[in-house]
C-alpha cells in the first residue's frame, strides 16, 4: 500500500466536532480537581480583589461552556 499525500487511509476521517482524547481526560481532570477541592477554591476566589476574580471566572467558564463556532459568535444563527 502506497502513501498518497492527502489521503489517510481512512475513507469517513475524523468526525466534526470530535473532540480530542488529550482535551477530553484535561478538562474532567479539572472539573474533577474544582470538584473535589470546591470549598478551598471558593474560599480563596473569595479573598481574590474584584478584576482578579473576573479574570478567573472568564478562564474558568471555557472549561464548563462549549466554544462557539463563528456563525453564534457573530449572531448569524439562533
Amino acid at each position: 500500500m502506497t502513501f498518497i499525500k492527502g489521503q489517510s487511509g481512512n475513507i469517513n476521517g475524523k468526525p466534526k466536532g470530535a473532540v480530542n482524547k488529550v482535551t477530553m481526560q484535561l478538562r474532567e481532570t479539572i472539573g474533577k480537581f474544582l470538584t473535589s477541592n470546591f470549598h478551598e477554591v471558593e474560599k480563596s476566589f473569595k479573598e481574590l480583589d474584584p478584576e482578579k476574580k473576573a479574570k478567573v471566572y472568564t478562564d474558568l467558564l471555557s472549561y464548563g461552556l462549549p466554544k462557539l463556532t463563528a456563525p453564534y459568535r457573530y449572531g448569524l444563527r439562533t
